[in-house]
Parts: structure tokens; sequence; C-alpha cells
């Protein structure tokens, strides 16, 4: 337990050579429940603290949850096993844990270190289901707890969480007043890590509120106190976008080229949709497709990626069912051993009445004789229904396998049409034009006379934008529907878009939404006769 202790303390100062020591120690040599129970806890505190996945930890941690009753190391025990779900996607579950680990912890620096990281946690939960005014409650609670014991850096994570929820809650003030405390702590700390993270959520802050440069002012300080160590892509990537939006696209097209020696996703696709839009705008086609075609892959590497997360949860989710499942085989084979046991009692009481009835022998050899000519008729009669069954089987086997090659190929074409529609919005919203449809959104709309709408030479870009980047689908849609009009097709392309009627209104120059409405009825005619 001593040895155990030593390493408790070190988790905070030395974690991974806490983690180190924790694996050399042998499950054999721990004699006790509570060493096991204290290994386990130490295990998950660690691993977390490495950023590890805790999913090797489970057993052990339940073992710490059913001995700990109370106090600190119960709180604990909850508080890993809550991050163990919320990292497995079963976020109704953890709350459950988190909540319970809450009324185990008392007044200490420790405690209240880990009362923090619990209303942190619950606040990534709320943000992540868009429940904003919950989220924001708990990083200000967390913030409350981790300026008790003045831990800054924690301290900068949850006001930096603070900001990016006000943020996107269209509460720009608040999120200025976080986004300032942060980097105020960064400052403090005096941390270049820090520092440029910081520096790099205030370009982000900037860029979000239509200040773009100030946005690109920030993102450059943050590249400047990156070490040699960082990986800078996002950096790269997010001054590159920026110079792309104020229509630079000479350093724009510099930055995110040199972003592209990564293997950040998330930066890989916003460089390769950034530079394919560039290449088009040059009319170098070919380029832009090979830009498209890699942010396709990062795209399709990112959804395999998610459902390998998926099929991790789902495997945690149902080891419980194992569980049972491996119950119900013991009770099976306990049952077929009972009936077993009947089955020899009654063959030794079969054979008792044989030796009874030995004066019967010529009726009962007679009898055997007729049940032996039976058994053949049987033997021959079950040869053929086994034959035809299985005849059958591969039949239906047979076609099963077309049936299902067939629903196969439909849904992988619907699939594809479905990523080409995808790509051909991703593409639609990088173009000029919709960033001026997006303008429009974002005006006062209370005096109808002062409303902006797209001017005949923006619709006939608009025009031109959509029948270039739509083109294979309205092709296809034409052959469908022959009496569709190019208004009509431009209409379609804008409401799968999610576009509002208002906005679509503003597209073709006006601000009444009953012209949209006519328009649409008259589509349904000419797409349904």
């Amino acid at each position: 337990m001593s040895e155990l202790r030593q390493i408790d303390s070190l988790i905070y100062s030395d974690p991974q050579q806490a983690l180190t020591l924790l694996q050399q120690i042998s499950l054999d040599s721990l004699s006790s429940k509570e060493e096991n129970a204290y290994y386990g806890l130490l295990l998950s505190h660690a691993s977390d603290r490495n950023e590890r996945n805790l999913l090797p930890c489970d057993s052990l941690l339940n073992l710490a949850i059913d001995y700990y009753r109370k106090g600190f190391n119960k709180g604990r025990s909850l508080f890993y096993k809550a991050r163990l779900l919320t990292a497995m996607g079963m976020e109704d579950e953890a709350m459950g844990y988190y909540f319970g680990s809450l009324k185990e912890f008392g007044h200490t620096p420790r405690e209240i270190r880990f009362k923090g990281m619990v209303y942190e946690d619950l606040g990534n939960i709320y943000f992540d289901q868009a429940i904003y005014k919950e989220a924001l409650e708990k990083y200000t609670t967390a913030l409350k707890y981790y300026s008790i014991i003045n831990d800054k850096k924690a301290m900068i994570y949850a006001s930096s969480m603070a900001s990016s929820v006000c943020l996107v809650d269209s509460d720009n003030k608040k999120a200025h007043h976080f986004l300032n405390m942060e980097m105020q702590l960064a400052k403090e700390i005096n941390d270049s890590c820090y520092i440029s993270n910081t520096l790099q959520h205030a370009s982000v802050f900037y860029e979000s509120t239509d200040k773009p440069d100030s946005a690109l002012y920030y993102a450059k300080k943050a590249l400047s106190f990156t070490t040699g160590n960082t990986n800078t892509s996002k950096w790269l990537s997010s001054i590159g976008r920026i110079y792309l939006e104020k229509g630079q696209t000479d350093s724009a097209r510099y930055y995110l080229e040199a972003s592209l020696n990564t293997k950040d996703v998330e930066a890989l696709a916003i460089s390769h949709a950034s530079l394919a839009e560039i290449e088009k705008d040059r009319h170098n086609y070919k380029s832009a497709y090979n830009h498209l075609e890699q942010y396709t892959d990062v795209i399709d590497s990112i959804a395999a990626a998610d459902k390998s997360s998926e099929i991790q949860k789902l495997g945690y989710q149902h080891e419980a069912e194992v569980k049972i499942a491996k119950h119900k085989g013991e009770m099976q084979l306990s049952n077929a051993l009972i009936i077993t046991a009947a089955i020899i009692a009654i063959l030794i009481l079969i054979v008792i009445l044989q030796q009874i009835s030995k004066r019967k022998k010529t009726a009962q050899l007679r009898y055997e004789r007729k049940i032996n000519s039976m058994n053949q008729d049987m033997k021959i009669l079950q040869t053929r229904i086994t034959q035809n069954e299985t005849m059958l089987t591969y039949l239906r086997k047979e076609q099963e396998s077309y049936t299902a090659e067939i629903q196969n190929k439909e849904q992988e074409i619907k699939d594809l049409y479905q990523q080409r529609e995808e790509v051909q919005h991703a593409f639609f919203r990088q173009s000029a034009i919709y960033k001026k449809i997006n303008k429009l959104a974002k005006q006062d709309t209370a005096d109808k006379k002062k409303i902006n709408v797209l001017n005949l030479s923006d619709q006939e870009s608009l025009r031109d934008t959509i029948f270039a980047i739509y083109n294979d689908s309205i092709t296809e849609l034409r052959l469908r529907h022959p009496r569709l009009t190019d208004e009509d097709i431009i209409f379609l392309c804008l409401e799968k878009n999610n576009l509002p009627s208002s906005i679509i209104a503003y597209c073709f120059g006006s601000t009444n939404t009953q012209v949209i409405n006519q328009r649409r009825y008259r589509l349904k005619e000419r797409m349904t006769n």
C-alpha cells in the first residue's frame, strides 16, 4: 500500500512516471481487495492524466466503485467511470456518475479540483447537445472552483469553453468577456503553448464576428508563439482561410499549401476545400478536382474513424449482454446434464424390463424385426427429406444473395448521389455569390424598403455558379422533368441548401415570399405531371 500511496502523490507532478510505475506492478502481487481497488483507481487516474483510453480500466473501476463506500476515493472512482462512459458516447449514464461523485468530494484542494473537473465535463456534454444555457452555467461553476485553488491552466480551458458557448449562442459581449479573461490568464502563466492557443481562439472569435483584419492579426501572432515541436497546420490553415475571405488568393494559397504537411484531418479538410475553390476561380479545374478528391478522402477517413468509435461503443454497451448469454449457456449445459441423466435412467429401466420379459422372447424377436424394417423405411424417408431441404436451402440462399446484392448496389448508388450532392453544396457555399447571399441573410429586415436583394448581374452570376457546380445533377433533373425552366432549377438548388423562403426571394431580386410560394406550387405541378 505504501508504494501505491507514493505513486498517488506522483500523478499530478509526473503523470507519465506514475503510469509507468503502475504498469510495472503485477496484479498477482496485490493481496487484498483494498489494494486491488486502490490500484484500479490509480491506474484510471494516471491513464486519464496521460490522455489514455480508460476502457482497459473498466473492470478495475467497477471493483473500486464497489469497494469504496464513501469519501474522496469513492468520488474519484465514480468520476473516472463517468469519463469512460462519456468517451463511449453513453452520456445519459455518465451524468448519473458525475452527480454521484459530487456528493463524495469535500473541501480540500484536490477535491475542489475534481469538482471543477466534474462541472467542466458536464459543460462539455451540454455543449455537445447544444444546451447552451446549462453549458455556460457548468463552465462558470468550474471556473469558480478552479479560481479557489488558483489553477490558472484549468481556468484558461474553462473560460475558453465559456467563450465558445457564448459565441455559438450569439452573445458576443459575454464571449469577449471570457476571451479577455482567457488571454489575461495565459499572459500570467507565461506559457507559449497556452498563449498560442489563446491567441488562436481570439482569431476565431474575430473571424466569427466578421472582423477579418483582427482575426488575421491574432492568427499570425498565435503562429509566432508556437514552439519547434508544435504542429502548426491548424494555424497555417486558419491564416490561409482568412486571407481567402479577404480575397487575397495568393497569400491564401501560400499558407494553405504550407498547412498540408500534417496528419490533422480537420486542417487537411479545410485546406483542400479552400484550395479547390482557389483553383476553380483560376480555371485550374484539374487541380481543383484533385483537391476536392483529397478533401473527400479526408472526410471518408473521419467517417471511418467515427464508425470505428461507434463499433467500440456498441461492444461496450453489449458487454453485459454477453455476460448474461454466458450465464444462460451455463444454465443450458446444466439442463442438458439433467436430461442426459434422465435418459440414462430410462435406458436402465428398459434393460430391467427386458430381463423381466424373457418369457416373451419369441414375440419380442418378431417385434424387433418389424421395428428394424420400419427404421430402414424411416431412414430412407429421412434421407430424401434431408436432400430436399438442403436443395431448398441452397435455392433460397441463392435468391437471397442476388436480392441482397441488388439492394447493396441500389444503396451504394443512393449514397454516392448523396455524397455528390454534399460536395456540390460545400462547393457552392465556398463561392463568392454564396457569401453575398449570406450577407443578405444577416441584414436588418425591419424596414422592407431598405432590404437589399441580388441585382441582375448577381442573379446571372448565381445562375452561372449553380449550373457549373450542379451540372450533372441538373442534366439528370431535366431528363426526369423536361418541363422545368432554368429558374425552377436554380430554385430547387437553393432549397436543397436549406435557405429560407425570404433569402431565396432575395436571390430572385424580390422581397415578397409569396412569389416563392407560388413558384413552389407551380414546381409541384410540373414535376408531378
